[in-house]
C-alpha cells in the first residue's frame, strides 16, 4: 500500500482554502450560483478531498451563525495548495490517475467536479468535468490537456513519479483571496 503522505497542517490549510473558495469565488461556479454552500470532508481514501452541499445555518452558544453541510452531495472537489505565486509557471500537472478517477466519479455520481487551487497569491478553480462535459475531460478529448511523467523525487518514492495531466493556467478562474 502506498504510503499517504499529507499531514494535519495540509488538512487544516485544504480547509482553509475551501472556506475562502466558498465565501469568495463559488457564487462564480454555474450550478452554485444561487446557492449557499458548505462543504464536508472526505475519506484519506478518498480521490478527492471534499464534498458540497447546501448549507444549513446553525446558531453557536456564542450567538454565532455557522453554515452547516446538508443534504446530498451537489458537487465535489479536489483541493491543493501550492507555495508559488500564481503566473511562475504557464502550465498545471495534476495526477493522470487522480484526474481519471475524480472524473468517473463525477459521471456516476452525476455531480460537478472543480479542482481549487491555492496559489501563494491567488485562489484558482475550474472544473474537472460536470454534466455538459466542460473542463479537464473536454480539454483532454480535445488535445488541450497531455499526458507527461510528471512528480518530486526528493523523498525517494519511485510513486512519487507518475503519468499526469497539463494543461494552461489560463483554464482557470482566478481571482485575489477574498476578504473574510
Amino acid at each position: 500500500m502506498r504510503r499517504i503522505y499529507q499531514t494535519d497542517l495540509d488538512e487544516a490549510i485544504e480547509w482553509s482554502l475551501v472556506r475562502k473558495f466558498g465565501e469568495g469565488a463559488v457564487t462564480d461556479v454555474p450550478e452554485f450560483k444561487d446557492e449557499v454552500v458548505a462543504f464536508s470532508g472526505t475519506e484519506t481514501t478518498c480521490p478527492y478531498d471534499f464534498d458540497i452541499h447546501t448549507a444549513a445555518h446553525a446558531r453557536l452558544e456564542t450567538g454565532a451563525i455557522i453554515r452547516i453541510a446538508h443534504g446530498d452531495p451537489i458537487g465535489i472537489v479536489e483541493v491543493k495548495s501550492r507555495n508559488i505565486p500564481f503566473g511562475l509557471y504557464s502550465t498545471y500537472k495534476l495526477s493522470k490517475r487522480k484526474c481519471d478517477s475524480i472524473i468517473r466519479i463525477s459521471e456516476e455520481a452525476a455531480l460537478p467536479a472543480l479542482l481549487v487551487i491555492g496559489w501563494r497569491d491567488r485562489i484558482g478553480w475550474m472544473y474537472l468535468n460536470n454534466q455538459e462535459g466542460v473542463g479537464l475531460k473536454k480539454m483532454i478529448a480535445s488535445g488541450k490537456a497531455s499526458v507527461c511523467s510528471w512528480g518530486r523525487l526528493d523523498r525517494n518514492d519511485p510513486h512519487d513519479v507518475e503519468d499526469a495531466y497539463e494543461w494552461h493556467t489560463d483554464n482557470f478562474n482566478v481571482s485575489n483571496y477574498p476578504e473574510l
